[in-house]
């Protein structure tokens, strides 16, 4: 078979995640242009989970292979997948940080393939991280100041703080978002959330509801509910009231409605 021939049954293997490409990954590697390794390098990101047993070698060959993309992206998103899965804790932290350095740059200062896919597949490998291995996103938070972070980055702070019993800590961390124009419902939702968990005053966590709901979207009949559900327990009756009837979002309704049937049982 031809050069180009033994490409393109190596892409197809690699596709198809046949224990053949991983045979040939260094020297199929070799002939690949940028565009093409950083599509390998998206495509084997995808494996990382799933590679078991074969999880360390497949890490170890990688390196190898990425030491020859240094200003290529994917291969950093590639190799902190296989790290995380690998339990490299270490290289993990230094990944990551290369990752919020690529993420936070321009397409003109980096050379990104695709630079969408590119941040929706860090995106993943976050919600993964925070899934499999919370404590090694914490490290990396503990050794990465804040300023250097993104407001995304930084909501996986938060994330990374609750998993692991934090809720003080993380609390902080989505106050000082609050703060940033790029903010929706979601945060004070979980800020009130938080502030409820850590018994603070009624009238906070009220607070974070109500601008959960007046930033209105899909989270408004969710701020409402919370804030009903909590006005409550507390027997402040009236209020609740006064949540539960703002709901308007259709599959809330059945709990919407329970709240005012006990609401009813309170008033005979």
């Amino acid at each position: 078979a031809s050069t180009e021939q033994q490409q393109a049954i190596w892409k197809l293997n690699l596709l198809q995640n046949k224990p053949e490409a991983w045979k040939n990954l260094p020297d199929m590697f070799k002939g690949l242009s940028q565009e093409d390794a950083a599509k390998a390098f998206f495509v084997l990101t995808e494996y990382s989970a799933n590679r078991g047993n074969q999880i360390k070698n497949d890490y170890n060959t990688l390196i190898k292979i990425a030491k020859n993309y240094p200003e290529l992206p994917e291969a950093t998103l590639c190799l902190s997948a296989y790290a995380i899965f690998a339990q490299d804790k270490n290289n993990v932290t230094k990944y990551l940080q290369q990752l919020n350095n690529f993420a936070s740059q321009s397409t003109e200062e980096t050379e990104f393939v695709d630079k969408t896919q590119f941040l929706i597949k860090t995106q993943l490998l976050l919600d993964i991280t925070l899934k499999v291995q919370p404590d090694y996103l914490l490290s990396f938070f503990e050794q990465t100041p804040d300023n250097q972070l993104s407001i995304g980055w930084r909501r996986y702070k938060a994330e990374a703080l609750i998993a692991q019993g934090r809720n003080e800590e993380a609390l902080r961390t989505i106050q000082s978002l609050l703060t940033e124009p790029e903010i929706d419902a979601r945060l004070f939702l979980q800020a009130g959330f938080l502030s409820q968990q850590l018994n603070k005053p009624l009238s906070e966590t009220i607070n974070y509801y109500e601008k959960a709901y007046q930033l209105g979207g899909e989270s408004s009949g969710k701020a409402a509910l919370l804030a009903g559900a909590l006005a409550y327990d507390n027997k402040d009756y009236d209020n609740a009231k006064k949540w539960f009837l703002k709901i308007n979002n259709k599959n809330l309704s059945f709990d919407k409605n329970i709240f005012l049937a006990w609401l009813s049982l309170e008033d005979n």
